[in-house]
């Protein structure tokens, strides 16, 4: 399992005891929390896990690679170690990265930045109100509409007198953009009864329903409501029928189904079972930790500065620019160091700062005995046995307001503001606990070259411009605006509509696999120049799509594919011929 090329009987993380150096013998389902879900079927979870450690594998090569068709000086990333095949020793340390769960953007547009329109400066509360609701304060705009400074106008300072778009993340819940997401349960008078916390990672989700619809369903009515049925989940086309995955000849998962979608949780609908926006996959985790890895002439002492040097993130979130600013720091020590997400890998709630809450002074009398840390439970994932932080794996926790109180009887302190404010939004609670993932460090023995900022790539006419490949599926999948970036899996002796979203890509264009052995040549059927929904990122503008027919012969070998898309009027740099890893996988 050291390097799966297709599913193997890997069962996840082996336990590694004693003094010793080897590479991981595979990746581990995030909090191992697969085998809690799998209870007694042993046959089912080797499965899963099989499947689950060969997308990690595919995921953590890509971002090994980086971006060379697209952008300069984001290739190679050396510095970022596949633990598969590295030789890992037992007692390597461990070094956590936090970041306040809450999505900072908001507070950084809206509360903070003092050139701002005068209309933007909101109050804490107000920021509080925007983040639950996705709607304006006072109004009906929602937040999507509300205009911001683009990209290219927010580094390495927000200018407001520039071009400004829409608020970005786009879906139902995509603002909340700090790999942690939440949906709140009300009381008939329209008070706070429950709040749900997620940072499960939607791909973990995928991979479940594609073993096991049946156990998707069962943990759906466990943690979000009896009531779901599992026609609920399908993803459906345009004219709401479901669209069938072609590799299992059976519907396709929706991971905004009616019971993951949006901030409130109603008897029929509504709910938080993992993460929806764009940002918040683990694919993404992986690429940011290993493009942070890169030494940069500009340094690593600001994050913001960083992140718009290296453009592995949305700069002014809590989460990317730190992120990227430890993962560097970390690797560019002296002496040098080597890093990696540490097994198993996943984004995970950590404790909260639970002296950040109390009863209000008029709570009812007989509540008195009453401690709101209680209020606090863990209901995917675990705590850190030793307390260190950083190192919860926490992957759903809830917040309830027991009987005899009311939401208003709990007072949140707001850092923001330095006031205690009664408990009314879901946003109080999330700044009052971190997110956390961990890179496990190894020595690098010679420092990386340093290297300038990245430059983008974009332009039609510039003559070295090829398409990067960023996700691969079913043209029915994609039709359907899936946001799976799983590789793609693909039975031989069969034939599947196919569609490659890139960035840079123009029409004139080739696409081919590597080994080519048992695939038919590629013929490009449509090009699409405008894509939007596009996994990892904020949001899909600047990506294309092609679209062709795959067919790979009975007798393929098995196993994993790399594609490399060419624009053929374009000339191809030497760091650009290497085909992207992890896309494509063939299996019986």
């Amino acid at each position: 399992c050291r390097r799966q090329m297709a599913p193997s009987p890997c069962t996840g993380t082996a336990q590694r005891t004693g003094n010793f150096v080897a590479p991981l013998p595979s990746f581990g389902a995030p909090a191992n929390q697969a085998a809690v879900d799998y209870g007694d079927d042993s046959a089912g979870l080797n499965a899963f896990l099989s499947t689950w450690s060969t997308n990690l594998d595919a995921w953590t090569r890509i971002a090994r690679t980086g971006n060379p068709w697209s952008s300069r000086h984001d290739d190679n990333r050396a510095g970022y170690y596949d633990p598969l095949v590295t030789d890992i020793p037992n007692d390597a340390q461990v070094v956590p990265i936090e970041w306040t769960a809450f999505p900072n953007r908001l507070f950084a547009f809206f509360r903070d930045d003092p050139n701002a329109p005068s209309t933007y400066k909101l109050t804490s509360r107000q920021v509080f109100e925007l983040a639950d609701t996705g709607y304006w304060p006072g109004g009906l705009a929602a937040l999507g509409d509300i205009q911001v400074p683009t990209s290219e106008w927010i580094c390495p300072t927000t200018d407001w007198t520039k071009d400004r778009g829409g608020y970005t993340p786009n879906g139902p819940r995509g603002w909340l953009d700090e790999y942690c997401e939440w949906a709140v349960t009300y009381r008939a008078d329209g008070t706070i009864q429950k709040i749900t916390y997620t940072c499960e990672n939607p791909a973990y989700w995928f991979n479940l329903w594609r073993h096991s619809p049946d156990l998707v369903v069962a943990l759906y009515r466990t943690y979000v409501s009896a009531a779901v049925v599992e026609s609920d989940l399908y993803l459906l086309d345009a004219n709401g029928a479901p669209v069938v995955d072609p590799l299992l000849g059976r519907p396709a998962y929706d991971p905004t189904n009616k019971w993951n979608t949006g901030t409130v949780a109603t008897p029929s609908g509504g709910g938080a079972m993992h993460l929806t926006s764009g940002p918040n996959t683990l694919s993404a985790e992986i690429y940011l930790a290993a493009a942070g890895s890169i030494p940069r002439s500009i340094g690593n002492s600001d994050p913001q500065a960083l992140i718009c040097c290296t453009r592995y993130g949305r700069p002014r979130r809590n989460s990317d620019p730190h992120i990227g600013q430890l993962a560097n720091q970390v690797a560019n020590s002296t002496p040098p160091n080597l890093i990696s997400l540490t097994d198993p890998i996943g984004l995970y709630i950590q404790r909260p700062t639970t002296n950040a809450w109390r009863l209000a002074a008029n709570a009812p009398a007989q509540s008195a005995a009453l401690d709101p840390a209680t209020f606090w439970t863990v209901a995917r994932g675990h705590t850190d046995s030793s307390g260190t932080s950083g190192m919860d794996s926490i992957l759903r926790a809830e917040f309830t307001v027991p009987d005899g109180l009311t939401a208003a009887d709990i007072e949140i302190y707001d850092a923001g503001s330095a006031q205690w404010l009664p408990l009314q939004w879901a946003g109080q609670i999330a700044q009052t606990f971190q997110i956390a993932l961990r890179v496990t460090v190894i020595p690098a023995g010679v420092a990386q070259t340093t290297r300038d900022c990245v430059i983008p790539v974009v332009a039609d006419d510039d003559p070295a411009l090829q398409p990067w490949p960023v996700q691969l599926l079913s043209y029915a999948t994609y039709v359907a605006n899936s946001v799976d970036d799983s590789p793609a899996y693909v039975k031989r002796g069969t034939t599947t509509e196919m569609a490659l979203v890139v960035q840079g890509g123009l029409e004139a264009a080739a696409i081919t696999f590597d080994p080519p052995i048992g695939i038919h040549p590629i013929v490009i059927k449509q090009f699409i120049g405008g894509n939007t929904n596009t996994p990892g990122q904020t949001s899909g503008g600047g990506t294309q799509v092609y679209v062709f027919d795959l067919t790979v012969d009975a007798d393929a070998p098995l196993g994993e594919r790399s594609i490399h898309a060419i624009n053929t009027t374009r000339t191809v740099l030497s760091e650009q011929k290497v085909g992207e890893p992890g896309w494509l996988i063939i299996v019986e």
